[in-house]
């Protein structure tokens, strides 16, 4: 693909994902499910061996969690930091290097999986959900596309973060700039969670992140009950 635009990679990789059937579109590797065509097993083999540059900044976040409308705000914080960026961001789908700044990105789980549901629904170079009720299951059990939300959500990730912010960014421009907040729109879960769904979600977060500094930054009670 040398030489493709952002777009004509993008109008290839829909091309490609319209004529495999569902069972081809996911693989499973050290027991998370990838996608064939966003992340190709050669893609994640080769960036074994990826450096990260002492100017580089990561972007990273579980799935619709709000990415795309981050990257956005980040290049015009970067830019007004005086960075030089390319047209594009590299895109490295579910892979962190060690890169010298990394900015997490969080949503609440129940809105994210009601993105995640719809979609996965949409986009061809992913099979569609049998049903909701099954879609969730999977999405609290960690066997959906590229494993357990949970795992993006503890509290040693939360106190490291914190950590590393203060070493890399602490009294910079851009540190300056960053802050934890979420402005997505949220509420739209309860238009497809049932009371029973609702409670056993309450039950997943509040044994991974009740009392977590990361958990009173998502706001949980105000927004998902």
């Amino acid at each position: 693909m040398s030489g493709q635009t952002f777009e004509e990679i993008l109008k290839s990789n829909m091309e490609r994902g319209m004529k495999l059937k569902d069972e081809e579109k996911l693989y499973k590797r050290n027991w998370v499910l990838y996608s064939t065509v966003m992340s190709p097993p050669e893609n994640l083999d080769a960036l074994k061996d990826l450096e990260a540059r002492e100017d580089d900044v990561l972007l990273v976040a579980y799935p619709k969690c709000g990415s795309n409308w981050m990257v956005g705000v980040l290049r015009k914080i970067m830019t007004t930091c005086g960075y030089i960026l390319p047209e594009r961001p590299p895109l490295i789908e579910f892979y962190s290097p060690d890169a010298q700044k990394m900015l997490v990105v969080f949503r609440n789980p129940k809105d994210t999986a009601v993105s995640y549901y719809h979609f996965t629904n949409k986009n061809p170079v992913l099979p569609n959900a049998e049903s909701w009720d099954k879609f969730l299951s999977d999405f609290i059990t960690g066997e959906g596309e590229v494993g357990d939300w949970k795992n993006h959500f503890s509290e040693a990730q939360s106190k490291q973060m914190d950590e590393e912010f203060k070493k890399k960014l602490s009294g910079t421009k851009l540190g300056a700039k960053l802050k934890y907040e979420q402005y997505c729109e949220v509420g739209d879960w309860k238009n497809h969670f049932s009371e029973a769904q609702s409670k056993q979600m309450d039950e997943e977060f509040k044994k991974k992140l009740s009392g977590t500094k990361l958990g009173a930054k998502l706001k949980y009670e105000q927004y998902c009950q």
